[in-house]
């Protein structure tokens, strides 16, 4: 629950090098969901809705929450981090799949777990190749 963006409160966007980014399984400020029963083999790059699963139609709407698989940095073959704890920074504004053990967590890096997007309810939708490490 981070509330709304202090008035006035606009952070430069962070340029942090990939190697000080925060990949532990709990990156400062992120939001993280377990999901039981998905392999780390079978992770794909994918959607996630701020809508509930019941009913819908997957098809790019204007209301999806970025995926880091589809960040230029993401194409470098640079693990997924989170850059910043900072929830009002513009950097960071994405979701990743961490594999722990016979499960994986969905991370929402600070910045995109502040949205208000998800805050009721959201929809993951895995599709495509594996993303390459």
């Amino acid at each position: 629950a981070y509330g709304m963006r202090p008035a006035g409160y606009y952070p430069p966007s962070v340029d942090s090098d990939p190697a000080t980014w925060d990949r532990s399984p709990l990156p400062a400020g992120a939001c993280v969901y377990r999901i039981h029963g998905l392999t780390p083999n079978c992770q794909r790059a994918g959607t996630l809705e701020p809508d509930s699963c019941e009913g819908y139609s997957f098809g790019g709407s204007p209301a999806e929450v970025p995926s880091y698989y589809e960040t230029s940095v993401c194409t470098r073959r640079i693990a997924p981090g989170c850059p910043t704890a900072d929830p009002w920074n513009a950097s960071g504004h994405w979701w990743y799949l961490q594999p722990d053990g016979e499960n994986v967590d969905l991370v929402l890096c600070a910045p995109e777990c502040a949205s208000p997007a998800l805050k009721d309810s959201g929809c993951l939708h895995l599709s495509g190749p594996p993303p390459t490490p």
